[in-house]
Order: structure tokens, then sequence, then C-alpha cells
């Protein structure tokens, strides 16, 4: 399942889960892409360019994960959200994805 963000007001068909996909930082470009899914509008890719691209890249590397503290794809979540790119909602964290990926 992953990290899911259920929205306060579904907009018009329900979006009742926004997943997180995928998420790439491209240092020497500055640039960051991240790609959301849901049930209402598919797969969307959200673009971060230029000093934007590169405060989140510091900010997020920088980020303790560990313990109790809210995973990467939660705060990735929650950072759409208070850019306005996604609606607000409940971000919950599901790692059951995370149990048949291999450890290198």
């Amino acid at each position: 399942m992953g990290t899911k963000l259920s929205p306060d007001s579904p907009v018009v068909v329900t979006q009742d889960e926004i997943q997180l996909l995928r998420m790439d930082m491209i240092w020497e470009a500055k640039m960051v892409s991240i790609v959301t899914s849901d049930p209402l509008n598919g797969r969307l890719e959200h673009r971060f360019e230029g000093n934007e691209a590169r405060t989140m890249m510091r900010v997020l590397n920088k980020r303790d994960f560990s313990g109790t503290n809210k995973r990467m794809r939660q705060q990735v979540l929650e950072y759409l959200i208070a850019q306005g790119r996604l609606p607000t909602g409940t971000v919950t964290e599901d790692e059951s994805d995370l149990d048949n990926v291999e450890e290198e």
C-alpha cells in the first residue's frame, strides 16, 4: 500500500487515496520530480526546479527519518500539500509495500 493521503474534501469524483509512487532528485540539474497517483487523476508529476528544488533536496538530506519520526514519503506528501499541489488531508504510512524489497 505505501504512503497515502486521504483528502479532507474529495474533488467531484471520489479521490480517496493519493499515493507517492516515485521521487527523483537530480542534484546537478537542481531538479526534483515527484510522481503521485490517485483514482481520479491517475499519475501526476510534480516538478520542482532551480533554487526551490535545491532547497528541498538539502532539507530532505538533513532530516532524521529514523525511529518515531515521520518517514520521508509522509513528509514529501505533506510538502506537496503545503505547496498547494495536493488537497489537504490525512497522511498515513503503511510499510507493508516495503516488506518485499530486497536490501543490497
